[in-house]
């Protein structure tokens, strides 16, 4: 019986090996390898290393959605979304990097748009501590863009609605929130009190 295609096998087609099913790792969080037939071995093997998952592809269950590692992902994969916009244009990113160890390795992490993820990567994500090693890096590039003066102006923002004085920054993951359009930050509680309507684009509207 295989796993992959849910149908039985005679002996010539299944020989005893085993694969990670996408399916269980994406409902179930489960890796452990288990019997498959010889073509959907060679497929699986095949895709195991090509990107084609996003992360709204892991089932939207209380199992999944509030597991631990797949919570820090949603929040470090955003993290690093937003912190690339500023270290991109950094005149300080071949330094920053040249002091990255694997930088190469990380940086299909940092896209601007979703990111997307192999097998392998999920596998990782799920078993090893990816996660860990991904919010390292983005700790790293939130020091960087901290001290880094160019970045620093950037990046800081003060919320309008409240006008609290203490500095706010859009990869503040759930904790603030940008407007689409004029890129202005604000408490995601202060953005909620004006029912999303941004007050920076209310005036520019206006005039």
């Amino acid at each position: 019986y295989c796993r992959y295609t849910g149908l039985l096998h005679c002996h010539q087609c299944h020989k005893g090996e085993r694969a990670v099913i996408p399916w269980r790792v994406l409902h179930n969080l489960d890796c452990r390898p288990t019997p498959v037939c010889s073509s959907a071995k060679a497929y699986l093997d095949r895709m195991y290393d090509i990107p084609c998952i996003t992360l709204d592809m892991f089932a939207h269950t209380d199992k999944v959605q509030q597991n631990k590692k797949i919570m820090q992902l949603h929040k470090v994969c955003f993290e690093l979304r937003q912190l690339n916009k500023y270290v991109q244009v950094c005149p300080y990113k071949g330094k920053l990097f040249a002091d990255i160890d694997g930088i190469d390795e990380y940086k299909h992490w940092m896209q601007e748009q979703c990111v997307v993820l192999s097998m392998h990567d999920c596998v990782n994500i799920v078993t090893l501590h990816t996660c860990d090693e991904l919010q390292a890096l983005s700790n790293k590039l939130k020091k960087h863009i901290r001290h880094c003066d160019r970045c620093h102006t950037a990046a800081e923002h003060y919320c309008e609605i409240c006008t609290a004085a203490k500095h706010i920054y859009p990869w503040q993951y759930k904790r603030v929130v940008q407007c689409a359009v004029c890129k202005a930050c604000f408490h995601s509680k202060c953005w909620q009190k004006v029912n999303e309507e941004c007050p920076r684009c209310k005036r520019t509207f206006h005039i």
